[in-house]
């Protein structure tokens, strides 16, 4: 099959972005789609913690469950691309074995589905490790930077630390055997959790513009009749609400004015 001749659409390139397009009428409506995710886009939560530095920091996993919805919504695709730019090692004897680093170059590609307008976005991002997750360090850290600067996404979370900001997962329960915690079913403490959830729910319906959720809608969410029937972390339940809410704010946008 024949690709279509770039003297045939629209190239306008600038300082770390490019964008191409069938025409200009086509350039202006994917900026109004981007301007459409911008809006639909709540504060994106804290939902993980760096064990090493103690910090709480947004997951990507947390901004991608956000964008899954609302970029569709809007009438985008977004896709994503990594280049190999440099790998090396550091065998420096202080150090408990080689030090990988690498230096990856990466790309976003933000596709209006209607004319196939799009608009690639590139960033440079690094990752070390003494084992194999150099890379996907450099991946899950700079993807959701990329995300979060160029969507202009709220996440008061920026530490710019050490590139093992991303490699603990999202807030799970542990529990420890020799320094027993007290148990989620203890009334004060599951009070305490209701109060947290219902805030975070109440916050994000908010910044989504969608009806508050009640505290049986977010036992609903959760899949349980009572709060102390539920398993999973707070950082899970962050996330099924936050899911539900996107899902919420799509059916309102789609309904008659």
């Amino acid at each position: 099959m024949d690709t279509p001749k770039t003297k045939d659409l629209i190239h306008i390139a600038s300082a770390g972005s490019d964008i191409i397009a069938p025409d200009w009428p086509a350039i202006a409506e994917l900026h109004a789609k981007i301007a459409r995710l911008q809006d639909a886009l709540p504060a994106v939560v804290k939902d993980g913690r760096n064990t090493h530095h103690g910090y709480a920091y947004t997951s990507y996993e947390s901004l991608a469950a956000h964008l899954r919805h609302a970029a569709p919504c809007a009438g985008l695709a977004l896709t994503i691309g990594s280049r190999l730019i440099n790998a090396e090692r550091d065998n420096r004897p202080d150090r408990d074995g080689s030090l990988l680093h690498v230096t990856l170059e990466l790309e976003l590609c933000i596709t209006d589905v209607v004319s196939g307008a799009m608009r690639l976005i590139r960033g440079v991002a690094e990752g070390r490790d003494t084992q194999d997750k150099a890379s996907s360090k450099a991946l899950t850290t700079g993807y959701k930077y990329l995300l979060l600067r160029n969507l202009l996404a709220s996440a008061m979370d920026d530490p710019d630390a050490d590139n093992d900001a991303e490699t603990t997962q999202p807030q799970e329960v542990h529990h420890d055997t020799q320094n027993p915690q007290p148990s989620p079913d203890n009334g004060a403490d599951l009070d305490a959790r209701r109060r947290r959830l219902m805030a975070f729910a109440t916050e994000q319906c908010t910044n989504a513009k969608v009806p508050p959720f009640d505290y049986d809608t977010i036992k609903h969410i959760l899949g349980v009749d009572h709060l102390a029937e539920y398993t999973g972390s707070d950082a899970d339940a962050r996330r099924a609400i936050t899911n539900a809410i996107m899902q919420a704010r799509r059916a309102h946008a789609q309904q008659p004015a």
